[in-house]
């Protein structure tokens, strides 16, 4: 057989494999001692890790550089509290009055909107049910609820119909939520 000799990383024979080949030990049993030792993650000290946490939290521009990051990522119309934000999905409600919302972010939405509709303040732990509800019927119409849970076709009188985009995401057989 040829191709090249390499060196066992592990017991330090030698044996021969292809040179395409991207294999370091000689044998199983060699392997299996190799990830044992190369997935166990390195070891530390008490004090290196206490003197990283230090040299972290000493570097002055450290601060600077976390505060920038948040105010970009805060400003961002795509990361940002924005109807443009990347996870920002199109909706299509009904209201209990009959009344049609095509909307493009549902939290942007409700951010302006759940005291006048759902009598809830912003970012109210009821804020978050509602999208939560919201979800679940728009799961349930699309049918990807999850195996086991019960549908709910409606919250609080609203009602979700499905749109293109949903509609086209079916036919891919992807789920994007």
């Amino acid at each position: 057989m040829s191709g090249n000799i390499k060196r066992c990383v592990v017991c330090g024979k030698e044996y021969t494999c292809s040179p395409s080949r991207n294999i370091v030990t000689c044998s199983r049993e060699c392997r299996l001692k190799y990830l044992s030792k190369t997935h166990k993650g390195s070891k530390r000290s008490e004090e290196s890790k206490r003197r990283m946490s230090e040299a972290r939290r000493t570097n002055p521009r450290n601060m600077e550089i976390q505060r920038k990051a948040t105010e970009a990522a805060k400003n961002s119309p795509k990361s940002g509290r924005f109807e443009t934000n990347r996870a920002a999905i199109d909706w299509h409600l009904v209201s209990p009055e009959g009344e049609h919302f095509y909307i493009h972010s549902l939290s942007f939405w409700l951010r302006e909107n759940c005291k006048k509709y759902f009598d809830a303040d912003p970012d109210s732990k009821q804020f978050f049910n509602i999208i939560a509800g919201l979800s679940r019927v728009k799961r349930s119409i699309l049918g990807t609820l999850p195996e086991g849970q019960r549908p709910g076709y409606r919250y609080k009188g609203w009602s979700v119909i499905p749109t293109d985009d949903d509609k086209h995401w079916l036919e891919r057989g992807q789920e994007k939520r």
